[in-house]
């Protein structure tokens, strides 16, 4: 790949797009398996938490294929991964509401993105289309997605110059 004429981008959103579309998938089959244990959501509420998916899924792919280029050794990845990807899911409130957590961490996971991110599907899932949640969501989500995108081209070019 290093004697590749193609442009990096185009290499990496060639894996990252792999990528989001095996997670969009994974989300479909999910969904459907819900429905029949009790999910009620409208369908437009839905397609847009799959666009969500999709978002998200091409950030941290980017973000992911950066940090392994960064690291030494495989065996590394797995970790630090972890160690990111853990405290990053629990203060989301992916889990639980964080409003039902206590204050001082409810404040800290406001500096999160991910935690607009389901707050905003949220709102999606009750047909709540115009609120203020969905479009701080839908910003924060093409954020996320263009300065990841841009953090893994400039650690690919770096990597393979």
């Amino acid at each position: 790949m290093r004697v590749t004429p193609v442009s990096r981008l185009a290499l990496l959103l060639g894996r990252v797009l792999r990528d989001a579309a095996l997670f969009v998938f994974q989300a479909v089959l999910l969904v459907l398996a819900a429905l029949p244990m009790g999910l009620r959501a409208p369908l437009p509420g839905i397609l847009i938490g799959f666009g969500f998916v999709a978002l998200l899924s091409v950030a941290l792919a980017s973000l992911s294929y950066a940090l392994a280029l960064k690291l030494r050794t495989p065996q590394e990845f797995g970790p630090a991964i972890n160690t990111l990807a853990m405290p990053a899911m629990l203060l989301s409130g992916l889990m639980l509401p964080m409003t039902l957590a206590p204050g001082w961490l409810d404040v800290l996971s406001r500096l999160m993105p991910f935690r607009h991110l389901v707050d905003a599907v949220r709102e999606a899932y009750i047909g709540h289309y115009t609120t203020p949640t969905l479009l701080y969501g839908v910003l924060v989500a093409l954020g996320t997605a263009a300065l990841a995108v841009t953090v893994g081209t400039r650690t690919f070019q770096r990597a393979v110059a």
